[in-house]
């Protein structure tokens, strides 16, 4: 019987869930590219552990008992556990993005670049902000404007003398 984390057998849990949704041993076992001898092994494995049977076997394949199906029900809720888990550490570790455009601006400088730079930067997110208001404050990477500087927000010495804070300003004319 199982009585220790240590001894949780992950791969026959996995191989439980596969001959479970498969409903055979055989289908099971071409589609984990493993034999249903090993499978079958696994399977038995787990029910010594459980200290029950998981399956009737059957001339024509296996039949979940009760406590199979529930044992099923908790893995597919672990799995369900994972893989959240799994894309929460992984949109962690993803680059982001803020841009703040106008929508002129947006759909011919922006967007026809956005297509190039996530194909070679694929764990960035971007997030495009296309409502032209200027910032209320500096949660944009990038700010894209149809002004001058001197002008909109950055008309005044006082204004103008917080982008000294940024690490590039930049100011482009495009025709």
């Amino acid at each position: 019987m199982l009585h220790d984390a240590n001894e949780i057998p992950w791969d026959s849990l996995k191989y439980f869930v596969a001959v479970a949704t498969a409903g055979s041993l055989r289908r099971a076992a071409t589609a984990l590219g493993l034999s249903a001898a090993t499978l079958s092994r696994h399977v038995q494995s787990l029910e010594e552990g459980f200290g029950c049977l998981l399956f009737h076997r059957r001339s024509n394949g296996f039949e979940m008992t009760d406590r199979g199906r529930e044992v099923l029900d908790r893995c597919l809720g672990i799995d369900a556990m994972v893989r959240t888990l799994m894309s929460s550490v992984a949109s962690q570790n993803r680059a982001e993005v803020r841009i703040s455009t106008l929508p002129c601006i947006g759909k011919f400088a922006v967007l026809p670049l956005l297509a190039e730079f996530l194909e070679s930067h694929p764990d960035t997110r971007v997030d495009i902000a296309w409502d032209g208001e200027e910032p209320d404050d500096f949660c944009w990477d990038l700010a894209i404007r149809a002004s001058r500087p001197g002008q909109g927000r950055f008309r005044s010495e006082e204004h103008t003398s917080e982008l000294q804070s940024h690490s590039f300003i930049s100011y482009a004319v495009f025709c």
